[in-house]
């Protein structure tokens, strides 16, 4: 995973994403991001010269029961 900027005018959110296509579809949800979903917006991979970003989930994800709940 890897982190993208997606960005129009002054705002910015930051997602991880495992390619471009995938922050695209972030960006494209109205629940997640609100004020930009609707734009056109940019997407930049973040990268820092010499050092190497990697992305880890906090949590591990939660089991599910057979029928799909908690």
């Amino acid at each position: 995973m890897n982190i993208y900027e997606l960005s129009i005018g002054t705002n910015k959110h930051f997602v991880a994403a495992t390619d471009e296509q995938h922050a695209y579809e972030q960006g494209t949800d109205p629940e997640k991001f609100p004020d930009i979903h609707y734009l056109p917006f940019t997407i930049t991979k973040v990268e820092v010269p010499g050092y190497t970003i990697t992305v880890t989930k906090n949590e591990p994800d939660e089991p599910t029961t057979k029928r799909g709940r908690k």
